[in-house]
């Protein structure tokens, strides 16, 4: 899924999401019905590109990803943001290969953490130019629609 951004194609990026259930420390194998006593989560993958790719970087060290997922109950109750507050990814933090860097991150949440029921999810990562509490935003970002989620009790 592409990114959005302001500044294309100087600056630009694509972005991937799987939802897993269990341990983030091999490779998540996609999981869409998950077990309430069980730990899951959310892989997300983006790659920033671009000739401004190094000069943003060194012109904004601060600058932050954040990371979130929503969670759209399909049928009675409410939804959720995922993690809160949202976990950040410095702009540095990725592998760095010429003009792209390229960037990985678990958004791991543990057993319970979500009511039985049926889930929309979405991925979101968008720039901020600085870390939170302050953090403006800056019109760079992407998003993923991910497949629909069975919470359940086994």
């Amino acid at each position: 899924m592409p990114f959005e951004s302001v500044i294309a194609p100087v600056y630009d990026g694509t972005m991937t999401s799987v939802v897993y259930e269990g341990s983030p420390f091999t490779v998540p194998t996609p999981n869409n019905i998950i077990r309430t006593d069980q730990d899951w989560g959310v892989h997300i993958e983006w790659t920033m590109s671009g000739v401004a790719l190094l000069f943003l970087e060194n012109f904004n060290p601060d600058a932050v990803f954040r990371l979130l997922t929503y969670l759209e109950r399909i049928g009675p109750g409410a939804g959720a943001v995922l993690p809160n507050p949202a976990m950040e990814v410095p702009i540095t933090a990725g592998t760095l290969a010429g003009n792209t860097r390229t960037y990985t991150a678990d958004l791991q949440f543990p057993a319970g953490s979500v009511p039985v029921g049926n889930y929309h999810l979405t991925s979101v990562v968008q720039l901020y130019h600085d870390a939170a509490p302050a953090g403006t935003p800056v019109p760079i970002g992407g998003f993923i629609e991910l497949p629909m989620v069975m919470f359940f009790n086994p």
